[in-house]
């Protein structure tokens, strides 16, 4: 339709046709789950926002571990605001902070979702980078209606 914001219940739906098909492709290297909270099911989100942090944790985590991982999407209510978060269990990201990983946009893809999601909300929210003991694990901070 068009539309630049949607509901966080159709991104998901996309990012898991997205997650089936990879799967198919990828079946001997990874398995996922998605954890969505009912209430936060019609929160707006710009669309493909998480899809570009789950093909970084198949590209980028992953597959560069050469072990099988684990991809988990989640969310929970932080602070007036919703919290998607993209885990993997792969090769991390080499201790960089959010701002380097940005700074390698065309490799990673963060800076463009980053930039959409504080156009649209403001600059208290965005993609925040999470302590990870092993993989990458990062969030998609956005405000709740």
């Amino acid at each position: 339709g068009g539309q630049e914001i949607i509901a966080l219940a159709e991104e998901i739906n996309g990012v898991r046709n997205y997650l089936l098909i990879q799967k198919n492709r990828y079946s001997d290297i990874f398995d996922f789950s998605i954890e969505i909270e009912e209430e936060l099911l019609a929160t707006p989100i710009p669309k493909l926002s998480i899809q570009p942090l789950v093909e970084n944790a198949i590209y980028h985590g992953i597959k560069p571990a050469k072990c099988f991982g684990r991809i988990r999407i989640s969310t929970r209510r932080l602070d007036g605001r919703a919290e998607i978060r993209v885990e993997d269990d792969g090769a991390g990201c080499g201790g960089k902070d959010l701002e380097e990983l940005m700074g390698e946009s065309a490799k990673f893809g963060l800076r463009s979702v980053h930039e959409r999601i504080r156009l649209y909300f403001g600059s208290g929210y965005g993609l925040v980078l999470n302590p990870a003991e092993t993989g990458f694990s990062v969030s998609i901070l956005i405000p709740i209606e």
